[in-house]
Parts: structure tokens; sequence; C-alpha cells
């Protein structure tokens, strides 16, 4: 009888033990902001992505080609969830395609302790309480992301230009406060990091440049300005607010 328990409490040892190396605590270390064009990783200007030779690479829902020459927008209001808590990460964040120092929001050795965290959220540009003039007068965008205050004032969202139809042929797809009103759109992703191998997680967000263009409008790209046009603003806030950006754990 004493042997049959002293080898059930060893295997209890044992069977807790194992538990617990299961159960070993994982940190997310960063957030990542990665650009694709459908399942391809986004090169600004003509390249040889998709057609050998094209000026013009990618193709939208209206059949249009286009490429993409400039990138740069605004993140704000960056969380983390847990069931019953949130840890805000940053205010606000810029994003320039061509500065790879701002694709990533580094915590700088702080390891938030992520058992619990199960959602990420955040704003796509700003909200009209952020979205004041000179508000963000000493950050390094400022000037690069003005509104003009004749349109309303505050800050672009985002500024993605490219060409079309023809290699002379321009787009400025501006997104902002067009007379003030707030086309800003939240977003809010689900996660889990049960079932992450990885000890130390980042996560990813991606944003499919042609999914702007998609769903559930499929929008054409005019080479006329779009900052004092509410029905454009209104179709990429909806457009941008459905599948435009995606979450993975690295």
């Amino acid at each position: 009888m004493k042997k049959i328990l002293i080898l059930s409490s060893l295997l209890l040892l044992l069977s807790c033990s194992k538990d617990e190396s299961v159960e070993e605590t994982k940190t997310i270390d960063s957030i990542n902001f990665i650009h694709t064009v459908d399942r391809n990783s986004l090169i600004l200007g003509a390249d040889t992505c998709c057609t050998e030779g094209s000026l013009l690479p990618y193709t939208n829902a209206n059949g249009q080609k286009y490429n993409v020459q400039r990138l740069m927008y605004l993140i704000s209001d960056i969380k983390l969830h847990t069931e019953s808590e949130t840890y805000n990460i940053k205010d606000v964040h810029y994003v320039d395609f061509e500065d790879p120092s701002t694709h990533i929001i580094d915590f700088n050795g702080l390891k938030l302790d992520s058992l619990n965290y199960n959602a990420i959220s955040f704003t796509m540009g700003l909200n009209n309480d952020m979205n004041l003039d000179n508000n963000f007068l000493n950050n390094s965008w400022h000037s690069t992301m003005f509104w003009p205050i004749t349109m309303g004032g505050g800050y672009h969202y985002m500024k993605l230009e490219g060409d079309f139809n023809t290699d002379s042929t321009t787009f400025n797809t501006h997104t902002g406060p067009t007379m003030s009103m707030d086309h800003s759109f939240n977003k809010f992703f689900n996660f889990d990091l049960q079932n992450t191998r990885k000890s130390n997680i980042s996560i990813t967000v991606n944003m499919n440049i042609n999914n702007w263009f998609t769903n559930p409008n499929e929008y054409v790209l005019t080479n006329d300005g779009i900052m004092m046009n509410m029905i454009s603003q209104m179709q990429l806030m909806d457009n941008g607010s459905e599948d435009v950006f995606s979450i993975s754990l690295d």
C-alpha cells in the first residue's frame, strides 16, 4: 500500500511539474506594422513584383492598374486588453513606409506578462477630440500630416499616393477630417496566446493596400483631390473598417 501511495505521489508531482512548464510565462515585446498588396509585400514605385517590367504592378477591384509612391499614416489609442482590464500602449503612432524605424512599437525591455491579454484595439487616424490644430506641434510628423485649416484643420489620417492607368497619372488618397467630420474608425482584434509556442511574442498589424479600394465599395482612383470629397472619405472609411487591417502573432 505504501509503495502505491509513494508512486501516486511521484506521478502527481511529475504531472504538476509538467503542467507548470506548459503554463510558462509569455511576453509581448512589440507591435509591428507591415504592408501588403493582397499576398505581396508592398514595394514603392514601379517594380517587377507582379508583371515583369510593369510600371504599374498592382490592380484594384475596379481593374485599374497602379503603383504606390508614398504611404504614411497615423494610428492612435493603441491598447491591449484582458477580460477586465486595458493597458494603454501608445496615444499616437506615426508610420512612414520609407522609414523602417516607424514600423515598430518596441516596448523597450518592458515585457508585458501576456497570459491574460486576449485582444488589441486601435484607431485608424485621430478622432475629433485628438484631431485639433497644432495638437502635435512638437512631433516630427506635424508639418507632413497637417490638414489645411481651410478644410477644417487638424491632421491627415493617411497619405497614400501613386500612379494609375499610366505612369504619368497620379492619385492622392488623402484621408482625414473633411470639414471637421470624424472619418477615423476603430479596430478590435481578439487573439489566443495560449497556443503559441514562443515565449516572446510580437503582434503584427498588416495593412492590405488593395482592400482600401475593394470592400464594400469598389473605389475608383482619380487624379482629382479627394480632401473635400465627403463621399470618397466615407467610402474609404467604410472600406478601411471592413478588412484593410488584420493581425497575426509572431
